[in-house]
């Protein structure tokens, strides 16, 4: 006897469901409830399962033990303990989301790890990438106007190159390849790999003069050793504090570029990545969020980059960029089909400005087609850590 069972009800690791027969006829027909699908029946039954593992049933226990089913870890006393007493390690008042903590306990991350606040922005994504590097160049900028002694000028020059890129330039899309590249994601771990084997780090670092991180750790070590010093004005002490403050937050906002990039956090080895830009005297984003193959970089005869972009008249439009060695394909999803009219009229100034950017048109074909014909799901943001991962922790 085959039975096929059609049904919409929604089910959540950990809930029960009861089968009814209602019929035996020609076809068997099947009634099925969920004995979960509300809030107060799930919680009963984490609840009794955590009285059965004879842990106290508390708020902070629910949620854990919640968190573990939802990253589908098996939900038993050595894992549920070993997760209690991490997460007693962190400060109460630092209002974590039990997801954020379970996350960090799978990365076997030190609770006082500086990567924690990465991760957060991982989660909450609190902050601007772009803003915090406005900020750290306007602390520069000030530095160099009254620039202490042990301060290297030709170090801040360096990294202010790396604030803004301009979409005018012939070369923009090589540039956002590089702005990526030398952040400096996995420098220290590539630098552990390489301890023992100081001909190696020699090598290693004559190729980190073009890394933001690397330049701001020197930097970070100059300031620091600066506001150490006495009878600073205090101007200039005010300023070095805020510039410590700005390098802090770009640290903490390049480690989460990184976490974010690990196959363990985001499914699909995606990653999410903020653009600073310049055009026509205007500070702007682009928020890029891609998939690649490789953890180290992207392979620029194969990727795809996929962009939300807020427009002030057409609304939000989602824009798949696909290339595969000369092919480009780039679509665009409006979210109401009578804009595909306008786009189609100004598709000639889009290939002008294209042409401008040096782009060789005969490569190019662009079609205005209906979202159907194209079959392109834009990729989700997801948090999701399904493995036991070890992570270097290495404080800068």
């Amino acid at each position: 006897m085959n039975l096929v069972v059609e049904t919409n009800i929604e089910l959540n690791p950990q809930d029960s469901v009861q089968g009814r027969v209602l019929s035996l006829d020609e076809h068997v027909t099947v009634r099925l409830t969920s004995h979960s699908t509300n809030v107060t029946n799930r919680s009963k039954s984490i609840a009794e399962l955590l009285e059965s593992l004879n842990f106290s049933v508390d708020a902070q226990a629910k949620a854990l033990a919640k968190s573990l089913v939802a990253y589908n870890i098996p939900l038993n006393a050595e894992n549920l303990e070993s997760l209690l007493n991490y997460a007693s390690a962190f400060d109460i008042e630092s209002n974590l989301s039990p997801n954020l903590i379970t996350t960090a306990w799978l990365l076997k991350l030190p609770p006082q790890s500086h990567l924690i606040s990465a991760l957060q922005l991982v989660f909450e994504q609190r902050r601007s990438f772009v803003n915090e590097l406005q900020h750290l160049k306007n602390s520069l900028d000030l530095l160099l106007k009254n620039l202490p002694k042990g301060i290297n000028s030709s170090l801040i020059n360096q990294i202010l190159q790396f604030v803004s890129l301009n979409p005018n330039d012939a070369d923009f899309a090589d540039q956002i390849s590089q702005f990526m590249n030398q952040l400096g994601l996995g420098y220290e771990a590539k630098l552990l790999a390489l301890l023992n084997s100081p001909e190696s780090i020699q090598e290693f670092s004559k190729n980190t003069n073009r890394n933001l991180k690397v330049l701001l750790l020197r930097l970070n070590l100059q300031v620091k050793d600066s506001l150490a010093e006495n009878g600073l004005r205090n101007a200039v002490r005010r300023n070095l504090s805020q510039t410590i403050e700005a390098i802090e937050q770009v640290f903490a906002s390049i480690d989460s570029h990184e976490i974010a990039r690990n196959r363990d956090i985001i499914n699909g080895g995606q990653f999410y990545l903020q653009i600073p830009l310049d055009y026509d005297d205007k500070h702007l984003t682009a928020e890029i969020l891609g998939r690649s193959d490789s953890s180290d970089e992207i392979d620029l005869e194969n990727f795809q980059l996929q962009m939300v972009i807020e427009t002030e008249n057409l609304g939000t439009l989602k824009v798949n960029l696909h290339v595969l060695h000369r092919d480009m394909i780039c679509a665009i999803l409006t979210e109401d089909l009578s804009y595909n009219s306008f786009i189609e009229r100004e598709k000639g100034n889009l290939l002008s400005r294209m042409k401008a950017l040096n782009y060789n048109l005969e490569d190019i074909h662009l079609q205005v087609v209906d979202k159907g014909k194209i079959g392109i799901d834009m990729i989700p943001i997801t948090a999701a850590s399904q493995s036991d991962l070890v992570r270097v922790d290495v404080s800068a």
